[in-house]
């Protein structure tokens, strides 16, 4: 068949899918072994970020709100010299003057509102992470303690496993971190 007649210009040999168990496993308890955290170190990192990102959202949410003050006060201005302009208090090249330019303070106020939003969804989202790498790094203690590491927590932890045709692994983690393997047949 066509497939086997090209089978002989492959460069890459096939790896052992037990010996890239092994060799995946072996990587996972070593990296792990790394994390030096205890669970006080932990609970404390957790709680510090989570008061931060609080604070943050707080004090966020508290400038949004003087914001929507100011925005309010400024369409209440506009209509207040639209009366004007009717009622011949001031001209029209006044009113136009005056109205552009509590449009463009009114906008610039939106725009700020819009970053602060922007900000506000940044921190939950880094909070959301922070939760969620110490939750991998508990997880890492208990791989420690496993006799087998099963499929659910590799692929949780292992973002992407690649091997070329020296028989090379390179292995690089869902927390940022590649590791480079040599096999037996690579050396």
């Amino acid at each position: 068949s066509l497939r086997n007649a090209h089978r002989n210009n492959c460069t890459c040999k096939p790896i052992d899918g037990d010996y890239l168990k092994e060799k995946v496993e072996e990587t996972i308890r070593n990296e792990i072994s790394k994390i030096n955290y205890s669970d006080k170190d932990i609970e404390q990192i957790y709680k510090q970020a989570k008061m931060e990102s609080e604070n943050g959202i707080e004090n966020l949410k508290a400038r949004k709100e003087e914001l929507k003050s100011k925005i309010e006060e400024k369409k209440a201005q506009m209509t207040e010299i639209y009366l004007d302009k009717i009622n011949k208090v001031i001209s029209n090249e006044d009113f136009e003057m005056f109205y552009r330019q509590m449009e463009n303070e009114k906008n610039k106020f939106q725009d700020e509102l819009k970053e602060l939003d922007d900000e506000i969804e940044k921190i939950i989202k880094n909070s959301n992470d922070i939760a969620s790498n110490i939750e991998r790094i508990k997880l890492a203690r208990d791989i420690l303690n496993m006799k087998e590491i099963n499929e659910k927590v590799c692929a949780m932890l292992i973002k992407k496993i690649e091997f070329d045709s020296n028989k090379t692994i390179t292995i690089t983690f869902s927390f940022g971190n590649s590791i480079v393997i040599k096999t037996k047949e690579a050396k």
